[in-house]
Formats: structure tokens, C-alpha cells, sequence
């Protein structure tokens, strides 16, 4: 396994990516559940995925708590694209 920080936390690739922390070599994460749904035009399982996405970084004790809240805005910034 490689040793960036974004294959442990996808969500933050984005964020990641636009502040060149990442590698140049790595490869592009490939879509979540939520925007592979999105891209189909199922509204109703992008959200359920997102929804769900939210309820498993609150349940992930393991993450710092900054990280958590970074990453919960990002999956509840998705949810108001979806809606």
C-alpha cells in the first residue's frame, strides 16, 4: 500500500488534489457510490449513499475529530448537490 493520506480518507482527494499535496503519479480515485448513482440519474441512491457515507465517519472513532468534521462537510456539501 502506498503511504498517501487520501487512500485511507477518498473524500478529502479532492481537496487534496487541489492543494498539490498529492503525487503526481497516483491514479484518480474512482467515483463513490453516491456519484457513480448520481451519474446514472438515481438521485434517491446517491443520497441514500451519502446519507450513509455521513453515518459511518460519525461511527469512525478512529479519525481525529477535525478530520471527521472535514470530513462529514464534504459528504453533507454532496447531499445539497444531490437535493
Amino acid at each position: 500500500m502506498d503511504n498517501t493520506f487520501v487512500q485511507l480518507y477518498p473524500m478529502l482527494y479532492p481537496k487534496a488534489r487541489a492543494l498539490g499535496t498529492v503525487r503526481p503519479d497516483f491514479p484518480a480515485l474512482p467515483p463513490t457510490s453516491a456519484q457513480a448513482l448520481l451519474a446514472k440519474g438515481d438521485k434517491t441512491g446517491a443520497k441514500a449513499a451519502s446519507e450513509k457515507a455521513v453515518a459511518l465517519v460519525k461511527a469512525d472513532t478512529q479519525a481525529p475529530e477535525m478530520l471527521r468534521r472535514m470530513i462529514e462537510e464534504r459528504a453533507k456539501a454532496r447531499l445539497k448537490e444531490i437535493q
